[in-house]
C-alpha cells in the first residue's frame, strides 16, 4: 500500500503452527537511500491479512484470528 510517497507493508511468517509476529514496515522509496521502520505486532493467527487505509488517512491491519471459532476478523489500528 502506498499513502502519499510512503510505502507500508506487513510481513508474516508462520512457525510451529502458533502466532506469530506480523512486521509492519514502512519506507520512501523515492529518497537516494530509503530508510526502512519497523513495528511488530506479536501473536497473529492468521492465514491471511490486509492493510486498509481509512478515510482520515491511518492505515488499519486486519485478519482474520484463527485463535477463535469461525475466524472472526480482528485488527489492530495502532500507528
Amino acid at each position: 500500500m502506498q499513502i502519499g510517497s510512503t510505502v507500508v507493508a506487513v510481513v508474516r511468517a508462520e512457525q510451529n503452527a502458533g502466532g506469530s509476529p506480523a512486521i509492519v514496515a514502512r519506507w520512501n522509496p523515492y529518497t537516494a537511500m530509503p530508510a526502512c521502520t519497523y513495528q511488530s505486532f506479536t501473536g497473529v493467527l492468521a492465514n491471511s491479512h490486509h492493510l486498509l487505509k481509512t478515510s482520515d488517512g491511518q492505515v488499519l491491519f486486519t485478519y482474520g484470528d484463527r485463535a477463535q471459532t469461525n475466524r472472526p476478523t480482528s485488527r489492530n489500528d495502532d500507528q
